[in-house]
């Protein structure tokens, strides 16, 4: 069964309906059956805070909805000193990559195909960069 991890800004787009053609909840109900769905825990308080999200909203019902059909990869002690001792690029987006690494995702799904791939080159790893669920195999 395929992992695939879902960056912050993907999070964002399904809460906020935005870019639906490559990503929503029904999307990523779809593959389901042949895929275990990962996010960090920092991505929640990310888009609570960033969009100052109140309790009983459409984007707080949205959430909890999304939230049952991941698995949420808690921000530990190991992970943050990883990340402190090799980011060179962004220190959320290699949070974020040594998460997906410690679940053993084979993918991290995403909008900044930027970063993540210089990420890959300092921290190697077999996952893939992808910014579409068509890009699987």
């Amino acid at each position: 069964m395929k992992k695939i991890y879902i960056d912050t800004n993907i999070f964002f787009d399904i809460i906020l309906d935005r870019d639906l053609k490559n990503i929503s909840v029904k999307k990523l109900e779809q593959y389901l059956e042949k895929s275990n769905i990962y996010m960090s825990a920092l991505s929640i308080h990310i888009i609570y805070y960033a969009l100052k999200i109140k309790p009983n909203t459409q984007a707080h019902n949205k959430i909890k909805e999304l939230i049952k059909l991941i698995n949420i990869v808690p921000l530990t002690t190991p992970i943050i000193m990883r990340s402190i001792e090799k980011f060179t690029v962004d220190f959320e987006d290699t949070l974020q990559y040594y998460s997906a690494l410690d679940s053993n995702c084979d993918y991290i799904l995403t909008r900044d195909k930027k970063d993540f791939p210089k990420i890959k080159k300092k921290i190697p790893s077999k996952i893939q960069i992808i910014s579409s669920l068509r890009n699987i195999k």
